[in-house]
């Protein structure tokens, strides 16, 4: 199952506890969303959903503790170079 598609169902979850007359200001809602996503958004590009859930996946590894990361100072070597640090 793809992180969208996961995403997808959650969202269809939260929407199906919403009564019924509050429905029409939550379609109201996202449709504004919409607009100005579509506004803000013209010169994005599509991320793959493959590149998506390894990037989920090496959050969770993160936040579990499998992948304790790198230190800032390695952070900033890597990205500066030596004579930065």
């Amino acid at each position: 199952m793809t992180n969208s598609t996961t995403i997808r169902q959650e969202l269809l979850k939260q929407i199906s506890l919403i009564p019924d007359e509050k429905l029409s200001y939550v379609l109201e809602f996202i449709q504004k969303m919409n607009v100005t996503d579509q506004q803000t958004n013209e010169n994005d590009e599509d991320v793959d959903d493959e590149l998506l859930d390894m990037s989920a996946s090496a959050l969770q590894d993160y936040f579990t503790g499998k992948d304790k990361g790198i230190s800032c100072q390695e952070l900033k070597r890597q990205l500066l170079g030596e004579n930065f640090v």
